[in-house]
């Protein structure tokens, strides 16, 4: 094999090794260790409809993210190049790797200290998943246990976390509805 077309195989190999990696930490939702669910009280008792800590916008095609390594841009570039619409699906890469990368951050937030910013990057991830799942990077099921992961940190109440969680899904049925597969059937 001469040596362009062994760089563009091993290229291709991490590729389908990072989707992979991501496809499944997304599918497999890690439940947050009870010992951290760390009491709060002053939490709007509504539906998160604005994140926390908003998202980072869609990139410049032309620029890589602070939070992307040179290899995931390099990566997320080589697969973006492959679809019809390049720049649009290099955005859709960039913004589920960006929502990965904050729920592992979240994930790892252990210490008590860390209580008040696991929190409110859990209220950002929770105002963000309806928008996952009409993105199709969640499906309604890893949604609704994400839902109620996230809910552990953002409300301390058992009754009105219930009742936020009921909120909350009551907002991914609708998204599903609204859906092409919807608007098709007679």
């Amino acid at each position: 094999m001469s040596r362009p077309s062994l760089r563009l195989v091993l290229l291709l190999t991490v590729v389908i090794a990072a989707l992979l990696l991501m496809r499944w930490a997304v599918r497999e939702p890690a439940l947050p260790p009870v010992a951290v669910v760390t009491p709060v009280t002053a939490v709007a008792a509504e539906p998160a409809s604005t994140p926390v800590a908003p998202p980072i916008a869609a990139p410049d095609p032309d620029a890589r993210p602070a939070f992307v390594s040179d290899m995931e841009w390099q990566v997320l570039q080589a697969v973006a190049a492959q679809h019809a619409e390049p720049k649009a699906e290099l955005a859709r890469l960039v913004s589920n790797l960006e929502f990965s990368k904050r729920r592992a951050a979240w994930e790892a937030l252990v210490k008590p200290e860390e209580a008040d910013k696991r929190r409110q990057l859990a209220a950002s991830l929770l105002a963000e998943i309806p928008d996952r799942v009409r993105g199709q990077a969640l499906d309604a099921a890893q949604a609704k246990a994400l839902q109620q992961q996230l809910l552990a940190d953002v409300v301390d109440d058992p009754a009105e976390r219930t009742r936020r969680l009921d909120a909350e899904q009551q907002r991914l049925p609708h998204l599903l509805d609204s859906g092409p597969a919807a608007r098709s059937s007679p």
